[in-house]
């Protein structure tokens, strides 16, 4: 500091005191050596003092400050202090005891399904389940501990890592991270020789510079070869990526089941050898039984965890992962009656969750109601039994490649399904018990798809029976009368084409409506085909449409198909432009008029068809619920199909139609006469013998009965089969001898019938 600065200094400090002080040498300053004491202001600031010093304002207001945020602070700290320790004292309590006690859901047990007469179709029976708590199970042992239990459990196990993988969670799992971009490109080569993938998504999906699995998309049996691959391009072990995987889609707290419905020797097996499998559990379930077996197996779908794509749906948006719901069938449909409740019991655990013991609270499982269909089981034995004979008499024929059929049995003026039958059948406690082999083999071609409800998912052509819709089209329509006749020699050309009269190709001479339905002409209904063509509208195919054809019948179980009735728009929108096919044909109507072509229907469609006939036209809507009822039998809530829709068809039309198909089952040239014939309930009924492609030709009934005043409507058909007089009616009579107390008879027919 020079001379000139430190004068600025002085100055300031004089200025700071209140005035211009005198500068003098400093010689001149007494000295406190002398004994001097200094006065004035700047002694008062500087010298020695005699009496205490007031601070100056700024700091006491500093000091005041601090003091006064001090004790807010500590009274905060002291009331938050008193606030947990006396006012929330016992929510804390509570959270300790919460963490302390843990809620175990207890599922309720499902709801019978019933018979109308009371009889159990589906129940319910103990089982034990095996699975891993995860948390106990050590980091690098997971792979090992699965492939133990597969083995002890005698199943393979790249099944066991899928099944336990599967069960532990849905979701874009993540197995592999942070990867460069040439082992992204082998991945993406890798999900793209994946099979079965449908529309835009993979299995194996990838997040920036993540892998991961959605084992939702995951085909079935591919995940270990999945991991395999991923394996070699991250340069991993398979067995890390599949226990990272494991344990990133489950709760780690949580059982993921291994396996269901395990033997009681084979899970004492495992308690013995327990230190062998860390983390592994038993627990006691109940698994749906069947103690009818086969009887009615497609109608009852089955049970299983909710899915992923299930939880997005309104219906199952409320449940958790893990909830059992039903898949497919009336266990779908009737889902929300039979569920029940779940209840909780509560356990106390221990630092690491695992449960110690049980202790009082929680609550009691409510379990579902009872569902009583509208089946018969005598009807339904009665009809699926009738099937296999079918199957024989058309063996007996020759017809060797007959191996699928289909039946319904339908109350005429309601819709109740009395019984609904589908060849081959299976065993539904295959979803319960079965390998990835069973469903390979129920899905396949060898065994004729047993899966598959034929009387709601078979689609076919109608043959002759469609004849019936189409004399209610003509007589409707005025292109024929009651008294129209056409001349049958045997054949029938127009437009430079020739069809044959397949019943008679010798010919029936001159048919009416009423003898070319008894006698199934097809020439007669030639005409009638042309008719509709050169009208060039497409009357017959709205006919088709008001009976119920081309459209769903709406029955309670998901999965129907609506088969199709061809129009010329169909044929545009179906067939490439410039083609043969694209424009609709003479031919076309032609084929449509007996039931040929381009047309295929349900045989449930075609039982919806004859009801309406025999009902005086009204559309019921078959249906398999018929009441909801509680363990006591009380009824909790009738099930009430839809109103039926009135189609309108004149008396006149409708009793034409009818005595056609009357005499077809009792006149001497009645083409299913033979079976009929003087049998002691009064049946109506149309043969049909349809041509299927390169397939053999296949053999349908549909019929009602009484016919005077209808009650049951029975349709049947056997693919493959022959002949309908001769294979399908004689099913058909089977099924009425149980539904009128009858003797079954034998009366079978082997010649040429439609």
């Amino acid at each position: 500091m020079n001379v000139r600065d430190r004068r600025r200094r002085w100055r300031g400090a004089g200025d700071h005191l209140g005035g211009q002080l005198p500068l003098r040498p400093l010689s001149s300053v007494p000295s406190r050596r002398h004994g001097t004491r200094w006065r004035g202001p700047l002694a008062e600031r500087f010298g020695r003092r005699d009496r205490p010093v007031a601070p100056l304002p700024s700091v006491g207001l500093r000091v005041a400050v601090l003091g006064g945020v001090a004790l807010v602070v500590f009274s905060i700290i002291l009331f938050r202090l008193w606030f947990l320790q006396v006012l929330s004292a016992q929510q804390y309590v509570s959270a300790a005891e919460n963490n302390r006690l843990r809620s175990i859901r207890v599922p309720a047990l499902r709801g019978l399904i019933l018979d109308r007469r009371g009889t159990t179709l589906v129940g319910n029976r103990p089982a034990l389940t095996v699975g891993l708590r995860l948390m106990d199970v050590p980091n690098g042992r997971l792979a090992s501990t699965v492939d133990g239990l597969a083995r002890l459990l005698h199943t393979p196990v790249t099944q066991a890592r899928e099944s336990l993988a599967r069960n532990a969670g849905y979701g874009l799992i993540p197995v592999a991270e942070n990867l460069n971009e040439a082992a992204l490109s082998r991945v993406r080569t890798l999900a793209a020789s994946m099979r079965h993938f449908k529309e835009a998504k993979a299995a194996l999906q990838i997040r920036e510079d993540d892998v991961g699995f959605n084992m939702a998309l995951l085909p079935e049996g591919e995940l270990a070869s999945a991991l395999q691959a991923l394996a070699r391009i991250v340069k991993a072990k398979p067995d890390e990526l599949y226990e990272t995987l494991v344990r990133r889609a489950g709760y780690q707290y949580d059982l993921v089941v291994l396996e269901e419905d395990v033997a009681l020797n084979l899970v004492s097996q495992i308690l013995e050898r327990k230190q062998s499998f860390p983390g592994v559990e038993i627990r006691k379930d109940h698994l749906r039984d069947y103690p009818q077996g086969t009887i009615a197996a497609h109608l009852f779908g089955n049970v299983g965890e909710v899915t992923a794509e299930e939880l997005k749906t309104k219906q199952f948006s409320h449940l958790e992962q893990g909830d059992r719901v039903g898949h497919a069938g009336v266990e779908y449909t009737y889902d929300e009656w039979l569920r029940g409740q779940d209840g909780e019991s509560r356990v106390e655990v221990d630092a690491f969750g695992r449960p110690k013991r049980a202790v009082s609270g929680g609550s009691l499982a409510q379990p579902g109601n009872n569902l009583v269909l509208s089946l018969d089981l005598k009807i339904q034995r009665a009809a699926e039994r009738a099937l296999q004979r079918a199957i024989e008499i058309a063996h007996q024929q020759h017809y060797w490649r007959a191996n699928g059929a289909a039946a319904v049995v339908m109350e005429a003026k309601t819709g109740a399904l009395v019984a609904m039958a589908s060849y081959p059948a299976y065993d539904p406690s295959v979803w319960q018990t079965g390998t990835s082999k069973d469903f390979q083999r129920l899905a396949s071609a060898g065994a004729n798809y047993p899966l598959l409800n034929r009387a709601i998912q078979g689609s076919y052509p109608a043959a002759s029976t469609f004849k019936a819709i189409d004399a209610i089209a003509a007589l409707e329509q005025g292109v024929v009368t009651p008294l129209s006749t056409f001349m049958c020699d045997g054949s029938f050309e127009a437009y430079k084409q020739k069809w044959t009269c397949w019943v008679s190709p010798a010919g029936h001479g001159h048919m009416n409506i009423t003898h070319a339905l008894a006698q199934s002409c097809d020439v007669y209904f030639y005409n009638v085909g042309l008719s509709f063509y050169h009208r060039k509208g497409t009357e017959l195919a709205d006919w088709a449409h008001r009976l119920g054809f081309g459209k769903a019948t709406g029955i309670d179980i998901p999965g129907e198909v609506i088969g199709r009735v061809p129009t010329p728009a169909w044929k545009r929108s179906y067939y490439k432009k410039g083609t043969w096919d694209y424009d609709w044909h003479p031919g076309d109507s032609i084929n449509l008029s007996i039931g040929q072509g381009n047309l295929e229907v349900t045989p449930l469609q075609i039982a919806v068809a004859y009801a309406a006939i025999a009902n005086g036209g009204k559309i019921v809507t078959p249906h398999l619920g018929l009441k909801v009822v509680d363990a006591d039998g009380r009824s909790v809530l009738k099930v009430a199909a839809a109103e039926p829709r009135s189609v309108d068809i004149s008396p006149g039309t409708l009793d034409v139609v009818r005595q056609g198909l009357r005499m077809a089952a009792s006149s001497s040239a009645g083409t299913s006469a033979a079976v009929f014939s003087g049998y002691p309930v009064a049946v109506a009924g149309k043969t049909g013998t349809a041509e299927w492609g390169a397939r053999d030709d296949c053999a349908w009934y549909a019929s009602y009965a009484p016919a005077d005043n209808p009650k049951y409507v029975v349709v049947v058909f056997v693919e493959q089969g022959g002949h309908g007089g001769s294979t399908a009616a004689p099913a058909a009579r089977l099924i009425y001898d149980a539904l009128f107390g009858l003797k079954s008879g034998t009366n079978v027919v082997t010649g040429r019938t439609d």
